[in-house]
């Protein structure tokens, strides 16, 4: 369990290339109208309500300005993917100076901009996560690293809560050429908890699995 003194920071990953959707998922709206982004990032607070602030990482400034015209964006809340780093101080995170590395990016983007907190992890490729579920994860928190599984046993490294011991093997990691987020969990025994319910985890990388997963959502909501 996180302890009650410690002050958890919340990130939204939103920087991905979503070439697989053909659109930047920041332009996805659930059944009800509201922004997939809007979303998660209320999901986070209420599930963290003593949390040290919300961010979201983006892929680079254009897309920033982008994600202006479907949600609105506090310019110091928003992270940038870094450049391959080296240590914290090795990226001008305010540049949005960008060469992808992948989902690494954005938790090495939110270790720079505090190399001293933790960080509550979402990416907005799961729209059916719950508060009851990141709550869960809370609840369950081990250092250093506690992140959820799907059902079929795979780790959503992205899911998560990383301390920043762990960011700090994630950048020793990616320094080396090693860019898995998981491959790091793993390496350091990070603890496994599964969601509340298994479709919790349904994963939306196509147009097809976003239907899915919103036919999933409206059914629910009236179950």
């Amino acid at each position: 369990m996180l302890p009650e003194r410690l002050k958890v920071k919340l990130l939204l990953l939103a920087g991905g290339q979503s070439s697989r959707m053909g659109m930047d998922k920041l332009s996805l709206k659930l059944p009800n109208g509201e922004n997939i982004s809007h979303h998660l990032l209320n999901l986070l607070r209420n599930a963290f309500p003593d949390s040290d602030g919300a961010y979201i990482s983006l892929h680079d400034i254009a897309q920033t300005e982008f994600a202006r015209g479907h949600i609105q964006l506090q310019d110091d809340r928003v992270l940038y993917d870094p450049v391959f780093p080296r240590s914290a101080g090795d990226v001008d995170n305010a540049r949005g100076v960008n060469q992808h590395i992948g989902p690494a990016g954005g938790l090495l983007a939110a270790h720079c901009h505090d190399p001293n907190a933790y960080w509550a992890v979402s990416a907005c490729d799961y729209p059916l996560i719950t508060a009851s579920d990141l709550l869960h994860l809370a609840n369950e928190y081990e250092d250093p690293v506690t992140a959820f599984q799907n059902s079929d046993g795979f780790l959503e490294p992205l899911m998560a809560i990383w301390s920043p011991a762990a960011l700090q093997a994630l950048q020793a990691d990616v320094s080396n050429g090693q860019l898995s987020p998981t491959s790091t969990v793993d390496r350091l025994k990070g603890k496994r908890v599964s969601p509340l319910k298994e479709w919790s985890l349904f994963n939306t990388n196509t147009p097809r699995e976003w239907r899915q997963a919103m036919d999933i959502m409206e059914k629910r909501a009236v179950s």
